[in-house]
């Protein structure tokens, strides 16, 4: 082995010291061309993008949501919601995912008293029994009934998003 190459990548991954790390101003930018990230952090309209993600189904609509809820708590000023609020979702999106999103942009204006956008007003499921926005636990069980978790997470949801038919834990709002 030539010791006076470069390292390779391998080597770098556990080097103690910056010596051997030349300069990081020189990144490949190719890598952020499609970034759906603005400031305030995910927004309405990349979300869909979120949900479709083949690399997190079935858990993607849980965790994209959950993340913009987290970038929500985490970017509070007036200017980053905003961005975070750059219009509806898209008309080819599925109503149950369109309801989600409602829910979620509709509670988090409220609480934070942030003008809540016009339209959030009359999205809803359109399943009778309303759709969960959950981690990974079912709500059903094996034969198809609502399990003891279900019921719990029915009677906790807030009031706002029981208006648009979402059943969420209240606990998923305060995520940092």
């Amino acid at each position: 082995m030539d010791t006076d190459s470069e390292p390779s990548a391998d080597v770098l991954v556990g080097a103690r010291s910056d010596e051997h790390l030349g300069d990081l101003s020189e990144t490949d930018d190719s890598l952020w061309e499609d970034c759906i990230w603005v400031r305030g952090g995910l927004t309405v309209t990349g979300l869909q993008r979120e949900f479709n993600d083949p690399g997190w189904e079935l858990r993607g609509q849980y965790r994209a949501t959950l993340q913009f809820i987290m970038n929500w708590n985490n970017w509070p000023s007036y200017e980053d919601r905003c961005a975070m609020l750059d219009g509806p979702p898209q008309d080819d999106m599925p109503q149950d995912q369109k309801a989600r999103i409602a829910a979620i942009v509709h509670t988090l204006c409220d609480r934070d008293n942030h003008p809540i956008p016009d339209w959030v007003h009359g999205v809803r499921t359109r399943h009778r029994a309303g759709v969960y926005l959950t981690g990974d636990t079912p709500v059903r069980n094996c034969l198809g009934f609502l399990n003891g978790y279900a019921r719990m997470i029915r009677r906790n949801t807030p009031r706002i998003p029981r208006l648009h038919r979402v059943w969420l834990e209240e606990e998923s709002l305060n995520k940092r």
